[in-house]
């Protein structure tokens, strides 16, 4: 895929993004609509950044992004494993039921969303034994309704605010050319499939630009040098 190919799919990507939330600009933070019990409870809002998307794209998984917002909205159970919040919402489909699960942490006293997975219910059948329960609606799925005996909160509220995160909300998706989709009498859902069938493609695109695991270490490394520098300058 070249450049142009690039910048052509992810501009579509970024199409996708804005409608699926209902955003004017890009690099706009969704702020969902938490059900009452969530919102009394962490008496704030949650933010989705745009970092989401870009580790989103980076593992291939556009198929997420329609998730999202419902089971942030439209959750089934919402914990508090001590961690984070668990946002758990079940799809129905015709073979199974599944599971997405979104969870959000407090870095420096703002929730943001921090990932976005599928769970199996044994999953989420342990998540339920060791934390707080916020908001429980039940699920359709039988040996789930038959769980509400474990569904019983204990132990205090610790929000995580000693994590901290870093986001690269700058990264530039470059100008449409000539879209790849036309974007007159095209569903956000016909986008998505779209996108879908093009996951390799997707994979295939460069790495948004992050603060690399080695460049991390280049920096505690010469952290590290200043301090020994410094100490030699105490002794002299």
């Amino acid at each position: 895929m070249n450049k142009e190919q690039s910048q052509k799919l992810l501009y579509e990507i970024e199409s996708l993004w804005r409608e699926t939330f209902g955003l004017k600009d890009f690099n706009q933070d969704f702020i969902p609509h938490l059900k009452d019990e969530v919102k009394e409870y962490l008496k704030s809002d949650i933010h989705l950044k745009i970092g989401s998307l870009l580790k989103i794209i980076q593992k291939g998984r556009i198929d997420f992004i329609d998730k999202i917002r419902p089971t942030l909205e439209e959750p089934n159970l919402v914990l508090d494993n001590h961690q984070g919040i668990l946002f758990i919402k079940e799809f129905i489909d015709e073979d199974k039921n599944r599971y997405f699960m979104s969870v959000a942490k407090n870095y420096d006293g703002e929730w943001i969303c921090a990932s976005h997975t599928r769970r199996e219910f044994n999953n989420i059948k342990n998540e339920m034994q060791r934390s707080k329960v916020i908001y429980n609606k039940g699920f359709q799925r039988s040996e789930v309704a038959g769980a509400s005996d474990i569904l019983e909160s204990g132990g205090e509220v610790s929000k995580p605010s000693d994590l901290q995160i870093k986001y690269t909300a700058n990264q530039d998706f470059g100008k449409n050319p000539q879209s790849i989709i036309p974007q007159n009498e095209v569903s956000l859902e016909q986008k998505l499939e779209y996108l879908k069938a093009q996951q390799q493609e997707i994979l295939n695109i460069p790495r948004a630009s992050e603060i690399s695991t080695q460049e991390e270490e280049d920096i505690k490394h010469n952290n590290k040098q200043d301090e020994v520098r410094h100490n030699k300058r105490i002794k002299k």
